[in-house]
């Protein structure tokens, strides 16, 4: 994921929000989550770009959440729109970020516990929060990580295959 491919991506998803004749919907905004995910890795180019990586796709997740209550069927988040955002906390130096994702990752489950399956979380959203203890600098980190690996096991237990 390179600096250019995170800056055409932003550029497409921007001009296609202001574009009155096109209609975003789960998967552009999904997509554009996904290159956020990615944008905050390791490779400096990319982070430099997008130092605010996970504030935008907070934002985004927002919008979305905002536009589905709205009554917008177009746009409406999914296990893959909170994954992305969690992922792309994950990958971010913010001291914050951990608590930012737990409280994503429970909004998910208070709306899956209301039956709205689509976003119930998964293995891979359960990583991803996992991944933002073990790459934080808290001093309860391991503590937190496994506790929420506790948690996830007992989701799979409570009926959550995918968990």
């Amino acid at each position: 994921f390179d600096k250019s491919s995170a800056r055409r991506a932003m550029e497409l998803f921007e001009d296609a929000r202001k574009d009155p004749r096109i209609e975003l919907d789960t998967t552009s905004y999904n997509a554009m989550l996904n290159s956020l995910s990615k944008s905050g890795s390791r490779n400096t180019l990319a982070r430099a770009l997008f130092r605010n990586a996970p504030d935008r796709a907070e934002a985004l997740l927002e919008e979305m959440e905002a536009e589905s209550a709205k009554g917008n069927k177009r746009i409406r988040p999914d296990v893959i729109s909170y994954t992305s955002t969690i992922s792309a906390l994950a990958r971010s130096k913010d001291r914050t970020a951990p608590y930012r994702a737990m409280k994503i990752l429970a909004r998910m489950e208070a709306k899956a516990a209301n039956g709205d399956q689509s976003v119930r979380p998964n293995s891979i959203t359960y990583t991803a929060a996992i991944k933002c203890w073990a790459r934080s600098r808290d001093k309860v980190k391991a503590i937190q990580a496994k506790s929420l690996l506790d948690w996830c096991e007992e989701q799979y237990r409570r009926g959550n295959p995918d968990a």
